[in-house]
C-alpha cells in the first residue's frame, strides 16, 4: 500500500483480496483517508468504536462526551450504508484529525470553532473547503446536542465564497467559436449560440 504524488494529484495504491485498487485524489490527505478505508472490509468501513457506550438499562445510550464518540455515532445514524458513505467517512476522518477524537464536546465552543477556521485559513484551505468541514462539525454537534451530550450549539459562521468571475466573449472569440461550430457541421447550434450571445441570454 502506498500514496505517491503524480503530477498535480496524489495516487493511492492498495491490494484488497489479491486485487489491486488505484485511485487519484487532489490532496494527499484524501488519498490517505481512502487508503485507510480500503484496509477494512466494506461492512466494517464505518468507524470502529472500541469505547462506544453500551445501552443503559432502559435501552437508551448515554450521551456522547467526546468529539470522536459523537462522530462515530452520527456517522452510524446518518451515513452508514448510503451511497456517499465513503466520501463522508473521508471528510469526517479529516475533521476528526483536525479537532481530536478525545476533545470533550463542551470545549468545542464558538472560540474553539473560530480558532479552527483560522488554522484552516493559515493552511491555505479555500472558503468552500472550510465550509465543508464546518458543515460536518455542525452536523456532528447537532447530533450530540440532540442526544444530550451538548448543552448548546456554538455559533458556526460559514466563510464567504467569492463569486466566480463574470466575463463576456470578445468579438474575436465569438467569431472563432461560431466558425468552429460551423466547421464541425453544427450550423443549427451555431445559430442558437449566436442568438444567445446577441440577446444576452
Amino acid at each position: 500500500m502506498a500514496v505517491r504524488q503524480r503530477g498535480q494529484s496524489w495516487q493511492a495504491d492498495v491490494f484488497v483480496n489479491g486485487k489491486r485498487r488505484r485511485k487519484d485524489f487532489r490532496t494527499r490527505e484524501a488519498a490517505e483517508a481512502w487508503e485507510a478505508a480500503q484496509k477494512q472490509p466494506a461492512k466494517e468501513r464505518a468507524f470502529s468504536a472500541p469505547n462506544a457506550p453500551t445501552s443503559g438499562r432502559n435501552g437508551s445510550e448515554p450521551p456522547p462526551t467526546t468529539f470522536g464518540e459523537a462522530c462515530e455515532r452520527a456517522f452510524q445514524r446518518y451515513y452508514r450504508g448510503t451511497k456517499w458513505e465513503l466520501k463522508t467517512w473521508q471528510l469526517m476522518a479529516r475533521v476528526r484529525a483536525d479537532l481530536g477524537d478525545d476533545t470533550p464536546l463542551h470545549r468545542l465552543d464558538s472560540t474553539a470553532i473560530d480558532a479552527y477556521v483560522e488554522r484552516l485559513r493559515a493552511e491555505g484551505k479555500s472558503s468552500s473547503t472550510i465550509n465543508g468541514r464546518l458543515a460536518m462539525v455542525s452536523k456532528v454537534l447537532r447530533f450530540a446536542k440532540s442526544r444530550g451530550g451538548l448543552r448548546e450549539m456554538p455559533r458556526i459562521e460559514r466563510e464567504k465564497v467569492p463569486v466566480g468571475r463574470v466575463r463576456w466573449l470578445s468579438a474575436e472569440e465569438e467569431a472563432t467559436l461560431l466558425a468552429l461550430l460551423r466547421q464541425w457541421g453544427k450550423e443549427d447550434v451555431a445559430e442558437v449560440v449566436e442568438c444567445l450571445i446577441d440577446t444576452g441570454l
